[in-house]
């Protein structure tokens, strides 16, 4: 048997040298576009959310982190979706429910088009997304917002999820 001497240097387990590399390789650059930014934001936020001298900074941003899931006008938009509703359950859990009831409304229909989404991932983390807020606001609080904001995500979760709104 013939062995190898040569090391893959930890670069994606091909043991050519010369060959292959991972994507994070110093060789490879190029600009962060504005969602990968966002992204990173969005992430940031969900860590500061476990730190208590930075919350109430963290509500001034939510905002904002509202206004991301209305951009649709770029074709990684759903990563950052996902990125978003899987990070907002930690960060509403960790900001307490008095403090987060005001900005739930405002996240409700990025909610609804990831739930719809062809997605897997994305339609996942929404759903993950919808029933931390059922446990956090409660099904009945969750479903009468959701029926007077937006009545067709209302039939559409009383139809697939009817738990998280108390159906």
């Amino acid at each position: 048997a013939v062995v190898s001497t040569q090391s893959t240097g930890g670069r994606g387990g091909n043991a050519a040298p010369g060959v292959g590399g991972c994507s994070a390789s110093h060789h490879f650059k190029r600009p962060a576009q504005p969602w990968e930014r966002t992204d990173g934001a969005i992430r940031l936020v969900m860590e500061l959310s476990d730190v208590p001298n930075a919350k109430p900074e963290l509500l001034n941003l939510l905002p904002k982190v509202s206004k991301a899931t209305r951009k649709r006008n770029f074709e990684h938009h759903r990563h950052l979706l996902e990125t978003i509703y899987k990070s907002l359950p930690i960060i509403f859990r960790r900001l307490t429910k008095s403090k987060i009831k005001g900005y739930v409304n405002d996240f409700l229909d990025g909610l609804y088009y990831g739930l719809k989404s062809e997605m897997n991932l994305l339609r996942a983390a929404s759903v993950e997304c919808l029933q931390s807020l059922s446990l956090l606001l409660g099904p009945h609080i969750l479903g009468g917002r959701i029926e007077m904001s937006n009545y067709d995500m209302y039939m559409h979760i009383q139809s697939s999820f009817p738990e998280t709104i108390g159906c």
